[in-house]
């Protein structure tokens, strides 16, 4: 007897291995990562159409009601993963089943956008951002004594914006409303107002009252305009958040301006070495657009004019990231003086997302003209427009500090999405 339910234990725990093997070789099968890494919409442009390449243990079938995307599927003999053509027939969404072993496990949104045209940019531009209060960057001891701010808990990246009730616009103006050695400020923390009691300390050399804290109120540099959109007088720039230089916070925008910039000089990149576009801004009469926001894939604001590509004067039609392909493209920017151009590159990497990012796909400058002026991307590139086939598909982002001709590019369907809500 005792043998006998020996014998069922070692079998339970035999079945409980295979089936834990079972589980984890289909955790790690291409089907199963393929899913993972699916997103849970996929973007179509009316009239235009999207290839998915899935292993073979993955059968995609769009339900028989929805009309507005047609659906092919290529799978030649001998071929091991099958490609699915989507074509979006009309606006409007769909619902593509992917299934397994014949099991439905995953159901994919595809959502047909009207054509959308827009400006590409490529012209370089001067940002200037206030960010209404100070920001705290740092904390000092006032003279021999320890620094209020620190004992009263402020942190790099604390944005003052009050002093006992009254509201702080500048760093200036903080000076001004420290007028005794008790205080209370009102601060940003993530997003969040909180108020702080401190004990500001008078400065034997010139009677003022002082925190003990590293500020600054506003910040401004040179990028490149990603696109403008003609229906809604909306610009885009950069692609990536303007941050403070010390704590790497985002910066708020209380008001922020774009100008026409002129490219004076290039700082070469290398490996190891990021080069830089220096440029010349900041006259008044050449202010080109209001800064609204200042995010993480981007600057977005109202453009005071309509503005123009004499590249494209009719502007591009803007590409969904299913659409994108690796492979030749195009990039749009400006290496000296207002002068825009275009140059070769290759998009060698995609990744599929779900939510916006500046990191979206791998772009390599081919262009010799750019790599023998800048060795590849370069700082104020970032914004720079990427076209494939004629249509707009993103924005450079970010370049590799060991290799300057690859980088980082940002979909231009996110881009599209953050104008709109702006």
């Amino acid at each position: 007897m005792k043998g006998k339910m020996m014998t069922k234990t070692k079998l339970k725990h035999a079945i409980g291995y295979l089936l834990s093997a079972l589980v984890l070789a289909l955790g790690l099968s291409p089907g199963s990562q393929t899913l993972s890494k699916m997103p849970s919409t996929i973007r179509l442009t009316e009239g235009y159409s999207a290839e998915l390449k899935m292993p073979s243990s993955i059968r995609a079938q769009l339900r028989e009601s929805d009309a507005c995307v047609l659906s092919g599927m290529d799978e030649q003999l001998g071929d091991v993963d099958p490609s699915y053509m989507l074509t979006g027939e009309a606006p409007g969404d769909a619902q593509l089943v992917l299934s397994m072993l014949g099991v439905p496990v995953k159901t994919v949104t595809v959502s047909v956008q009207p054509e959308r045209t827009v400006m590409p940019g490529g012209q370089s531009i001067g940002v200037a951002l206030a960010m209404g209060g100070a920001l705290v960057v740092g904390t000092s001891d006032v003279g021999n004594q320890k620094s209020p701010a620190r004992q009263a808990g402020l942190r790099a990246g604390d944005r003052i914006v009050g002093v006992n009730g009254n509201v702080c616009e500048n760093a200036s103006m903080l000076s001004d409303l420290l007028i005794e050695d008790s205080a209370v400020l009102t601060i940003v923390r993530d997003e969040q107002e909180q108020l702080v009691p401190v004990r500001p300390i008078k400065d034997a050399r010139d009677g003022s009252y002082r925190l003990g804290a590293w500020v600054r109120d506003s910040t401004a540099g040179v990028g490149t305009l990603s696109f403008y959109d003609p229906n809604s007088g909306m610009f885009a720039a950069l692609g990536h958040a303007i941050t403070d230089v010390d704590t790497g916070t985002i910066l708020p925008v209380e008001e922020g301006y774009i100008y026409e910039s002129h490219i004076v000089d290039v700082l070469r990149g290398e490996s190891g070495e990021p080069g830089e576009l220096m440029g010349e801004f900041f006259d008044e009469e050449k202010q080109i657009g209001s800064v609204d926001l200042n995010t993480e894939i981007g600057l977005y604001g109202a453009s005071d004019e309509p503005m123009l590509n004499e590249l494209y004067p009719a502007g591009v039609k803007l590409m969904q990231r299913s659409e994108v392909k690796t492979g030749a493209a195009k990039l749009i920017t400006t290496i000296s003086g207002g002068d825009m151009q275009e140059y070769d590159c290759e998009i060698v990497r995609l990744y599929q997302q779900d939510s916006a990012t500046p990191r979206s796909m791998v772009v390599k400058i081919t262009d010799e003209r750019l790599l023998s002026a800048t060795g590849g991307i370069v700082q104020g590139m970032s914004g720079s427009p990427i076209l494939q086939d004629g249509r707009l598909v993103g924005a450079v982002t970010h370049v590799f500090i060991n290799d300057p001709t690859q980088g980082y590019g940002l979909y231009a369907e996110w881009m599209l999405e953050k104008c709109d809500a702006a």
